[in-house]
C-alpha cells in the first residue's frame, strides 16, 4: 500500500494545473506533498461517475482527459449509453484481467468462448488479451446466436467461458432443449462471469449439475477489473494496482472494514488517471487473509447502489433514461422502469403513463424502439393507469431477489 500511495503522490505532482484532479485538490486546499498515507488520500474529494460526461465535455479536446499521453497513446475508445468515453492505452495493464484469468486457471490448452459484447463497450477486450497472453485460444463470439455458439462449443471442445451468467444459463437451457447431454457432449469446466449478480441457486446449478466452476469478477469500464474471485470463492481480491476504500456516499469519508459503503477506487496510471473515483456500488471490505493465501483486502460482493441506477444484463440503466424515453413521444406523460427476475434472467418492464386525454397508439413498436435506443436493452412496454403508476415513487425500481 505504501508503494501505491507514493505512486499516487508522484502522479499528482506531474498533473497539469488545469486537470480535473488538480482542480479538485486545489478546491480542497491539498498539495501533492500532503499525500503520504491512505488517510491523506481521503482528503481528496471523490469523483462521481455521473460527473464524467460533463467533465469530458468541459475539457474540450478529449486529449485533455488524458493528461500525459493524449489520444495518441490510446489504442481504442469505447462509448457508453451514458455518454462516457472510455479509453484503452496502447501499453501496460490497462484492463488488468490477467489476475482474474490466472485465478480461474485459464491458460495453455484452453479454448475460451468470449461472449461479452465486442461493440462499443470494453468488457470483451478486458479478457481477450489476458487470456491470449496466458496461452489460451479465444473464440470472440460475443452474445447471441445461441445455436451457432453451441455448435462451436461442441466442435472445438471449448473448455472455458467468459460473459454474463444469464447468457451461460441460456446456452445450457438451449442445449437441454435440443436433447444434448451437457456432460457428455461439452467440455466446459470453468467460467469467468460478471456484470450482473448471480443467485446462490444459479451458482449451485452451474457447479453441481453441470460441473462448471464459476469465478465472478467485479469491474467497471472506467477502472477495468477491480476485483476477482479465487479458488476459495470468498469475495473479490482487489487488483494489485488499485487502492480501494469503502466510504460514505457523497461525503467520501472512509468507513471501517465491517461497514457497508460506496466503493471508491484510485488508479494512478499516467494515461487517464482516476483518483478517488466513486463507482456508485455498495460493498464492504474483508481484511482477514483469504484461505487461498493471497494477501490484501477483499470486497464482499456488490450489496446495492447508492442511487436508483441499476445494472440490467450487464448494462447500466439510469433514471435519466426514463425521461429521455418519455420526451420522445408526445402522448407520454411519464415513464418508470421496473427490473424483475424471471428464472435466471433479468426482465425490464417499462411502465408508461399517458397524458390526460391523449390518444394511446395501438402499436407500441415505436416506443419499444425508443427503449432499445436509449437503454440498449429490450423492455416490455406496458401502458398503465395512474393508480398503478403511482404505486412506487421510484423512477427505477429494482425488485429482483437474490437468494
Amino acid at each position: 500500500m505504501t508503494d501505491l500511495i507514493a505512486q499516487v503522490r508522484r502522479l499528482l505532482e506531474r498533473l497539469p494545473a488545469d486537470s480535473e484532479v488538480a482542480k479538485r485538490m486545489q478546491r480542497a486546499g491539498i498539495q501533492p506533498a500532503d499525500i503520504n498515507a491512505l488517510d491523506d488520500l481521503a482528503r481528496i474529494p471523490i469523483l462521481k461517475k455521473e460527473d464524467l460526461p460533463l467533465l469530458q465535455r468541459q475539457e474540450g479536446a478529449l486529449a485533455r482527459a488524458l493528461p500525459f499521453g493524449g489520444l495518441a497513446s490510446a489504442s481504442r475508445v469505447f462509448y457508453s449509453p451514458a455518454g462516457i468515453f472510455d479509453f484503452e492505452a496502447r501499453q501496460g495493464r490497462h484492463w488488468r484481467a490477467d489476475q482474474a484469468v490466472r485465478a480461474a486457471r485459464i491458460g495453455a490448452g484452453d479454448i475460451l468462448l468470449n461472449t461479452f459484447s465486442y461493440h462499443m463497450t470494453p468488457a470483451a477486450r478486458m479478457f481477450e488479451d489476458s487470456a491470449i497472453a496466458a496461452g489460451a485460444v479465444v473464440v470472440p463470439s460475443g452474445p447471441g446466436q445461441i445455436p451457432i455458439q453451441l455448435d462451436i462449443m461442441r466442435r472445438l471442445g471449448v473448455t472455458a467461458f467468459v460473459g454474463l451468467p444469464s447468457f451461460l444459463n441460456m446456452l445450457i437451457d438451449a442445449a437441454i432443449a435440443q436433447g444434448l447431454d451437457w456432460k457428455k457432449e461439452f467440455r466446459l469446466t470453468r467460467a469467468i462471469v460478471g456484470a450482473e449478480p448471480i443467485s446462490v441457486s444459479a451458482r449451485r446449478r452451474f457447479e453441481q449439475d453441470f460441473g462448471i466452476e464459476l469465478f465472478t469478477v467485479y469491474g467497471t469500464a472506467d477502472l477495468g477489473i477491480v476485483g476477482y474471485e479465487c479458488e476459495s470463492h470468498d469475495g473479490w481480491h482487489v487488483d494489485d494496482d488499485l487502492i480501494v476504500q469503502i466510504c460514505e456516499p457523497d461525503s467520501g469519508i472512509p468507513l471501517g472494514n465491517a461497514e457497508i459503503g460506496e466503493v471508491v477506487a484510485t488508479l494512478a496510471r499516467e494515461f487517464y488517471p482516476l483518483v478517488r473515483f466513486a463507482t456508485g456500488d455498495l460493498s464492504r471490505i474483508e481484511s482477514a487473509r483469504c484461505a487461498c493465501g493471497r494477501p490484501g483486502i477483499r470486497l464482499m460482493g456488490v450489496l446495492g447502489r447508492t442511487n436508483q441506477t441499476v445494472k440490467v444484463r450487464g448494462m447500466f440503466v439510469y433514471p435519466a433514461f426514463a425521461q429521455q424515453i418519455a420526451q420522445a413521444h408526445d402522448w407520454v406523460a411519464s415513464v418508470r422502469i421496473r427490473v424483475e427476475r424471471e428464472g435466471e434472467s433479468d426482465r425490464m418492464r417499462v411502465l408508461v403513463l399517458p397524458k390526460a386525454g391523449a390518444a394511446v397508439p395501438a402499436d407500441l413498436s415505436t416506443l419499444e424502439e425508443s427503449v432499445r435506443g436509449v437503454t440498449k436493452l429490450r423492455g416490455n412496454v406496458e401502458v398503465v393507469e395512474e393508480a398503478i403508476f403511482r404505486q412506487s415513487d421510484k423512477v427505477i425500481e429494482d425488485v429482483r431477489k437474490w437468494d
